[in-house]
């Protein structure tokens, strides 16, 4: 099983664009071979010299290899995150917004 604790990031980007996690998992009561994961993160959407960072919480489960999240983010809005952590370093993502759309990314371990 692939760890996944610890703070998953973004790859910095040219725009300044950014998002992180900090993940803690821990053994569920009904579901031994699933984890349950909570956390926090960051995430700067906007490009310029001062862009708002904003903050979010997350809640869902992680079974090796894959992990499910749902992202409560500051501003009110929900959004799904699901990944895939390809080794212990490497999460390939995507984030599904409530009108519909989608973001891929990849997330590397610090």
């Amino acid at each position: 099983m692939v760890p996944i604790d610890g703070t998953w990031a973004m790859a910095p980007t040219p725009g300044g664009v950014a998002f992180s996690l900090d993940l803690v998992s821990r053994i569920g009561v009904d579901t031994p071979g699933t984890l349950v994961v909570n956390g926090t993160g960051r995430h700067v959407d906007q490009v310029g010299p001062n862009p708002p960072v904003g903050t979010m919480t997350a809640y869902g489960t992680y079974s090796s290899p894959n992990l499910h999240l749902t992202l409560s983010y500051d501003n009110g809005a929900s959004v799904i995150f699901d990944g895939t952590a390809t080794d212990p370093s490497t999460m390939d993502a995507k984030l599904r917004f409530a009108n519909g759309s989608q973001q891929a990314m990849q997330l590397l371990k610090r």
